[in-house]
């Protein structure tokens, strides 16, 4: 029985991708006059901020880059994601009342993480936030640290990610892995060749599935 759920956040509480990939984008315009197609920087994705950043403009002083970063990301995000998918509030407080537990497991570095989890005012729903490195992908040695803190068994926990990344990170950690496909930005057909646990393109299907799972 599921009594642990782990989420994503980019694209999958929120239409943030648009925001992160145009406040890129607006870093690498400054640093080096070039304007970047989205595919250019999307490419990149899979580390943390200051990861992907390195590798759009390396040999530059990665702590001013994300300096540069974070005064777009925040001084866009009202215009860009103001808000949260229209049922994430609802959905989380469902869960907890529930009994369910909850954490986060990110890319994001913190500081992004932690603002976007501000605007939103979610933040006091999740026991745990991980976030991720600036070197490799580490959303699995995430997974499993969250699991080691609850002291649960993997498959007592489901994680919830837009990305077949995700998936990816799921098989690693043992946990199932409910795809997130309701975003604008989500890319069904690659989701469901991975062949997550389950695929939802209607966020309203989340509550009753991890119900009953």
């Amino acid at each position: 029985m599921v009594r642990g759920v782990i989420f994503d956040l980019d694209g999958t509480l929120a239409d943030t991708l648009p925001l992160c990939v145009e406040s890129f984008r607006r870093v690498v315009q400054f640093c080096s006059g070039k304007v970047l197609e989205d595919e250019e920087i999307t490419r990149h994705f899979g580390p943390s901020d200051r990861g992907v950043l390195a590798r759009l403009l390396p040999g530059e002083d990665v702590e001013r880059l994300e300096q540069l970063f974070m005064e777009n990301y925040t001084f866009l995000h009202l215009d860009m994601a103001p808000e949260p998918f229209s049922n994430v509030p609802d959905i989380l407080a469902a869960l907890q009342k529930r009994k369910f537990r909850l954490a986060m497991v990110t890319g994001k570095d913190v500081d992004s993480a932690d603002v976007t989890l501000d605007v939103y005012n979610l933040a006091d729903f999740f026991e745990y936030v991980e976030t991720g490195s600036p070197e490799r992908v580490v959303k699995g040695e995430c997974i499993a640290r969250v699991l080691d803190a609850w002291e649960m068994a993997p498959g007592d926990a489901v994680y919830v990610g837009d990305a077949v990344s995700d998936i990816a990170a799921c098989r690693e950690a043992g946990v199932k892995v409910i795809a997130a496909a309701w975003a604008p930005s989500a890319d069904v057909e690659a989701l469901r060749r991975a062949e997550p646990d389950f695929l939802l393109t209607d966020m309203s299907e989340l509550l009753p599935l991890i119900s009953e799972i």
